[in-house]
C-alpha cells in the first residue's frame, strides 16, 4: 500500500497567538486530508484483492464472523467508521481552535478599549480599573 505524504512536522513553540490558531485550522484540514485519502488508497487496494478469504466453510466463517465475533466484513466496516470519526475529529478540532483564536483576540480588543477608557476617563460600557477605584 502507497504511504500517503508525511504531513509538516509540528513546529516548537506552537505558536498561541490569535492569528498563529486561526492558521492551525488549516493544518487540522489537512490531517483530516491525509487520513481520509489514506483510508479511500486503502479501501481501494482492499477491494482489489477481491473475495481473498474464498468460498469454503472457513473462508465463509473469516469473511462473516461465526460464534457472535466480528469477521472481515464487520470488521473492515467498523475499522472505516472509527477512521471516519477521526476525520470528522481533525476537522472539528481545527474549527474550535481557530474559535479560540478569534474568542482571544476579541478578549484582547475587549481589554485595549478597557485600558483606552481608563486613559481617557472611561469608556460607556466597558468598566476600568479608574472606574473600580
Amino acid at each position: 500500500m502507497a504511504r500517503p505524504h508525511d504531513p509538516a512536522p509540528m513546529r516548537l513553540p506552537l505558536d498561541v497567538s490569535p492569528a498563529g490558531m486561526v492558521r492551525r485550522e488549516g493544518e487540522f484540514h489537512g490531517e483530516h486530508t491525509t487520513l481520509m485519502e489514506a483510508l479511500s488508497g486503502a479501501i481501494e487496494e482492499l477491494t482489489a484483492l477481491g473475495a481473498f478469504w474464498g468460498a469454503d466453510e472457513d473462508g465463509q466463517t473469516f469473511y462473516q464472523g461465526a460464534d457472535g465475533t466480528n469477521g472481515y466484513r464487520a470488521a473492515t466496516a467498523e475499522a472505516e467508521k472509527h477512521v471516519q470519526s477521526i476525520g470528522g475529529a481533525y476537522l472539528e478540532i481545527g474549527e474550535n481552535i481557530a474559535i479560540m483564536g478569534a474568542n482571544l483576540q476579541g478578549a484582547n480588543w475587549a481589554t485595549v478599549v478597557g485600558m483606552v477608557g481608563a486613559v481617557r476617563g472611561g469608556v460607556p460600557g466597558v468598566e476600568t480599573q479608574a472606574q473600580v477605584g
